[in-house]
């Protein structure tokens, strides 16, 4: 178990707390995997990336690395997620 793990579920060197939520201002890509035992997300988070213009959240059927499981569907979501956001100009 390294650092941020301990640090969320048993509050080792302070805890995870009192960290500000995330929120980024720029646009976004979140892919995850669905089969893993928990998600580093709640539906709530996911539905306030999903609101965001030009944001798009893709779970695909792995475990936590997406990027080795489905290297074709990673790089398919990567592709129509820049293709969405070429400004046609």
């Amino acid at each position: 178990m390294n650092y941020p793990y301990a640090m969320r579920r048993f509050g080792a060197v302070g805890g995870l707390f009192h960290v500000a939520p995330v929120r980024p201002t720029c646009p976004l890509l979140y892919v995850y995997g669905t089969r893993k035992p928990f998600m580093f997300h709640s539906p709530g988070w996911l539905d306030w990336v999903r609101a965001q213009p030009g944001n798009q959240v893709q779970a695909l059927p792995t475990g936590h690395w997406v990027m080795p499981h489905k290297p074709e569907a990673f790089l398919a979501c990567v592709a129509e997620w820049l293709r969405a956001s070429d400004d046609p100009r």
